[in-house]
């Protein structure tokens, strides 16, 4: 069947017109001072508490703020809550901070500037410190400084029915990891349209081996690449190569984790569980300390409470959406991803979803990685070839094809938001981001964090002048954050390295 004949096959279904599409996002930022460091202080206390305020948090440091938005069926109103939620940070930091406006971090002058996240003294809050401490030993600090959006998208099960009618937690699962494989597939059409970090300070890989030649005053760069952040430079594991995960299914997924998390893994366990002062920096001697180690474009994942392990939730329950990982932060936005973009995911995620989706072999695999490679770093080059089914292509021909595919899917979808054939339309004709960014950096006197700097400024006045639409639930939810952290603190716990055994013990088995 033609790509056509499917869309035309679900329209006469009602998929189109009566799909209802669940999106959140979780959008990290560096606190950055005006002088272009480090913040070195809390999280502000205007926000909360980031153990539990469930729209405000830290990521692996203080200085590494996530905001995190509810779901909604409307793209306005995910745009909406995000745009608040900037608004609301923007005006609870110090006067002399910023949001850093780039995936890639400002100048780092070593690890010792980089403090990690603290949580208080919770059993839980510790847990969380000791997950970063592991990192940190891992890969060291710098590293885990960058930043990005997470774009989480489900579909309403009605309109999954129309893939299988008996839908359980079986069908349902495979239906998004077929979703998931055909992602994978196709991750290089994302990192052409959403890369935006071709560039970044020589800090950023300060004592570490890389392949990024050019220079540019304190920076280097790849002329063509997309998303250096996604590179073997930033938030990438070689190590987790050795678990194979195919997303064939979800048993062989969850054993995949498992064993990356039980079996002990002599690069880590050399490392040490324990510090020289006999304090625990490590979860696990695995290759993952906890399912959220792995480093993927895209991972199943299921919503749970919060001492409740992804293993556990995916097990008992099966896959409720998927979480998008690989997306910079878009330089031309406030809030890191725009109102268009965003349709332009759901269409690209629909496209997943709804096209054959065959389990990947080995061969494939091993291509869909080295096509993953291009286009990290020659991706932009609209004649580079990537390879698909062993036949070559250029990247030009291959988003001409996969273009024409999501503009019949937007169209069809302007029955449920009127904007949805333009945005995609706009967004596929736009230029590219990446090269974008890199010729506006090197056509000026200034360097990537003196640019960076001025673009994170100016966003930040606009931010603090902005009214804010959503202020009583921020308010209520920074309140409530603040007095259920004291109820936890409050009640008495097992010893802390009772609790981390405890804790692996729940899938262990």
């Amino acid at each position: 069947m033609t790509f056509s004949s499917k869309v035309a096959e679900l329209k006469d279904k009602g998929f189109f017109e009566n799909i209802e599409i669940s999106r959140g996002i979780e959008k990290e930022s560096l606190r950055v001072k005006n002088n272009a460091q480090l913040s070195q202080r809390n999280h502000p206390k205007e926000l909360g508490s980031p153990l539990t305020n469930k729209f405000i948090t830290t990521d692996f440091s203080e200085a590494l703020i996530e905001l995190v938005t509810p779901t909604f069926n409307s793209v306005d109103e995910v745009y909406e809550f995000l745009l608040d939620l900037h608004i609301f940070t923007a005006n609870a930091m110090e006067s002399d901070e910023v949001l850093w406006s780039n995936s890639m971090p400002c100048f780092i002058g070593g690890e010792s500037e980089i403090r990690i996240a603290e949580y208080g003294s919770s059993n839980i809050g510790k847990l969380k410190n000791i997950y970063r401490k592991g990192l940190r030993v891992r890969y060291g600090s710098i590293m885990q400084c960058v930043a990005g959006i997470h774009y989480n998208f489900s579909i309403d099960d009605d309109s999954l029915r129309l893939f299988n009618k008996d839908l359980n937690k079986e069908t349902k699962s495979d239906i998004y990891l077929g979703l998931i494989r055909n992602f994978k597939r196709n991750f290089w059409f994302l990192l052409y349209f959403f890369g935006a970090s071709p560039i970044f300070d020589k800090s950023f890989v300060l004592g570490r081996n890389h392949s990024i030649k050019n220079t540019n005053k304190s920076d280097l760069y790849d002329e063509y690449a997309t998303s250096l952040r996604m590179s073997e430079v930033g938030y990438q594991s070689y190590h987790q190569k050795a678990l194979d995960i195919k997303y064939n299914s979800l048993d062989s997924f969850i054993e995949s984790l498992k064993k990356g998390i039980f079996e002990e893994y002599e690069v880590f366990k050399s490392l040490g569980l324990y510090d020289e002062n006999n304090e625990r920096q490590q979860i696990s001697s695995g290759i993952l300390q906890i399912e959220n180690e792995l480093y993927d474009s895209i991972r199943p994942k299921r919503k749970g409470a919060s001492e409740t392990r992804p293993i556990e939730l995916l097990s008992a329950k099966g896959i409720e959406y998927v979480e998008v990982r690989g997306i910079d932060l878009s330089p031309n936005t406030l809030t890191g991803i725009s109102k268009s973009e965003m349709r332009l995911l759901d269409v690209f995620l629909i496209h997943c979803l709804i096209s054959e989706s065959e389990s990947v072999s080995q061969s494939e695999y091993d291509e869909m990685n080295k096509n993953y490679v291009t286009a990290i770093h020659s991706g932009s080059d609209l004649d580079q070839k990537l390879s698909f089914n062993g036949s070559e292509l250029s990247i030009r021909n291959k988003i001409s094809n996969i273009s024409d595919e999501l503009l019949l899917i937007a169209k069809e979808l302007n029955s449920v938001d009127p904007e949805f054939e333009k945005s995609v339309s706009d967004c596929l004709n736009m230029e590219n981001k990446s090269r974008q960014l890199l010729n506006n950096i090197l056509g000026s006197d200034n360097s990537f964090t003196e640019n960076i700097l001025q673009e994170s400024i100016d966003k930040m006045n606009s931010l603090k002048g902005a009214k804010l639409k959503n202020e009583t639930i921020l308010e209520n939810e920074r309140f409530n954050s603040i007095e259920l952290h004291k109820e936890i603190e409050a009640k008495k716990g097992v010893e802390l390295n009772k609790y981390v055994e405890q804790y692996n013990d729940k899938v262990r088995g």
